[in-house]
């Protein structure tokens, strides 16, 4: 009866609709990394974008429909970009089967490469499951970006919350030490809402000072931010927002 019913029908739909766009933003909020694509473009790997990031891309474009989200796109460039929320999609095992391994008419083979690698990286330290078969396939793709992160170079900057490298976006290091570092994007994710109003120290360091885990400590006024090369590091690496705090 209802399938007779345009008014009823019509309801439905728009009900489906509603359910799906709910999907899709809590994937992009609780996912590290997605699908996105931009219209004209292939689909490619992407990851939310912290507040320093869609404040600045709201400067470039001011103009943004209701049914537009900011994504970062993973690779060499870490360009940002607004997709539409029915253009983003789970980045799985099943989905990289109708992928392409190759975007060579697009002239950006290199960049594509190091972005579905750091995507599949990042989402095994996630625990998401990929078959043999593919890991075999990807292995044989990514020429020069590891797979393994036992493979990668011992320098290599790692995000301790999601495992990714440069290729998901700048990174911020724990004040205290030098061992830990974090993607800015991370931080919500970790339980630390933004702007971050402080300080953040890592699990060890936290442990060391004696302070529960998540503690952000206060700015300390007294000091100069340039005092040290891993201050000049954080002010080096810091959105513009955070920095100009300093």
């Amino acid at each position: 009866e209802i399938l007779d019913d345009p008014m009823l029908v019509d309801v439905v739909a728009r009900n489906q609709k509603l359910e799906d766009m709910k999907l899709k933003s809590r994937l992009i909020q609780q996912s590290p990394v997605f699908w996105a694509r931009l219209k004209g473009f292939a689909e490619w790997p992407a990851r939310r974008c912290s507040l320093a990031e869609r404040e600045s891309l709201q400067k470039k474009h001011p103009t943004q429909r209701p049914d537009q989200v900011p994504v970062s796109f993973l690779g060499l460039r870490c360009e940002k970009g607004y997709v539409e929320e029915k253009a983003v999609s789970e980045f799985t095992a099943e989905s990289m089967q109708d992928k392409p391994f190759s975007l060579r008419r697009y002239k950006l083979e290199r960049d594509y490469r190091a972005a579905v690698v750091e995507a599949v990286r990042i989402q095994l330290a996630n625990d998401v499951k990929f078959s043999a078969s593919c890991l075999d396939n990807l292995r044989a793709f990514s020429k020069g970006y590891p797979l393994d992160p036992a493979e990668m170079s011992p320098t290599a900057e790692v995000c301790s919350h999601c495992k990714g490298t440069h290729l998901s976006g700048p990174f911020y290091q724990c004040e205290e030490c030098t061992e830990e570092s974090v993607h800015w994007h991370c931080l919500p994710a970790m339980g630390i809402p933004e702007p971050l109003e402080g300080r953040w120290i890592c699990d060890s360091c936290c442990a060391r000072l004696g302070v529960s885990k998540g503690t952000i400590l206060p700015f300390d006024s007294s000091s100069d931010p340039a005092d040290s090369p891993q201050q000049q590091s954080l002010r080096r690496n810091r959105p513009r927002s955070a920095a100009a705090r300093n």
